[in-house]
């Protein structure tokens, strides 16, 4: 990083579009490139469709569900975003269900992610099967009465997350029939969620949550400075305030390290320290203190 990097306002800020078009850049060539990892041709097929969309994570989800759903062969396939110690799942985010067959909708429905079967879900290392889940004593009664009302007799299911980082859980249900016995459909499902929805849908979800922030500042959201307290960015160094510029526009710590040829290290320690220092928790109120600051008046500024 030169020493005369651009502040936030001035020319050669990075703006979204830019960041949108730096992702698909880095996703291809990690995906398709020489080292690219999906060898399957019609898993190569979904990448590039769900990259067409890659600013839109609930798009990218449902452009994924409804092919898994058609590869697979069964009734239903669900996503929902989450991670394992929340209290509470939502496996509407992104839904396929057979046009051809009264399937119910898991729209609005929650279960409770502490029960057995749900972590048993989000801690395997391979997609886990219930073959027969009216019989299956892992489920909680409230999930599993939810399961055999709608008709589910399997359920295959893998959680949904890159470099260790979670993103949600993706179940693919069988209604009235039992999940066929083949290793292929196993492996179809195991590659397609870990090579290519991993990457993929984080990308798409740190760039959703880079716009709302950079939407919530651009209104002055979350009230954190309605009190005149973005005077305290005089108590940031400059290169926290870099940091701070970017951490508010929702860009992860690894791609702000990347961004000023900093060690993930140096960029978690100095958001410890723009937090102490701006007495802030969370994203959204410290875009809220930079936002009150008298900073960059556009998204494209702030980005």
């Amino acid at each position: 990083m030169s020493p005369d990097q651009p502040a936030p306002g001035q020319t050669g800020f990075p703006s979204y579009p830019e960041v949108v078009q730096s992702t698909l850049v880095r996703l291809r060539d990690g995906l398709f490139g020489s080292a690219g990892r999906i060898r399957w041709r019609p898993a190569r097929d979904l990448a590039a469709h769900m990259l067409l969309f890659v600013d839109d994570a609930q798009r990218c989800s449902a452009i994924a569900v409804e092919w898994i759903r058609g590869d697979l062969g069964c009734s239903r396939v669900d996503t929902g975003l989450g991670a394992p110690g929340n209290a509470t799942y939502v496996p509407g985010y992104a839904e396929s269900r057979d046009p051809d067959a009264e399937v119910p909708t898991y729209a609005g429905a929650q279960v409770n992610n502490m029960a057995g079967a749900m972590q048993l879900m989000w801690k395997t290392e391979h997609p886990i099967v219930f073959r027969d889940v009216a019989a299956d004593g892992r489920f909680d009664v409230r999930l599993h009465d939810m399961l055999v009302n709608a008709g589910t007799t399997s359920k295959m299911a893998a959680p949904v997350g890159h470099r260790g980082r979670p993103i949600g859980l993706i179940c693919a249900n069988w209604v009235g029939r039992s999940i066929p016995n083949s290793s292929a459909l196993h492996e179809h499902f195991e590659s397609v969620v870990g090579d290519v929805l991993g990457p993929i849908l984080l990308a798409s979800c740190e760039l959703a949550a880079m716009r709302a922030a950079a939407e919530r500042a651009e209104s002055g959201a979350g009230g954190a400075a309605a009190g005149g307290e973005g005077q305290g960015l005089v108590l940031l160094t400059p290169a926290e305030l870099k940091v701070a510029w970017l951490a508010a526009s929702g860009l992860p710590y690894k791609l702000i390290a990347d961004r000023l040829n900093k060690s993930f290290s140096t960029v978690d320690h100095q958001m410890r320290s723009i937090r102490h220092k701006l007495k802030v928790r969370t994203y959204a109120e410290l875009a809220a203190v930079l936002a009150n600051s008298g900073g960059p008046s556009s998204k494209n500024e702030l980005l």
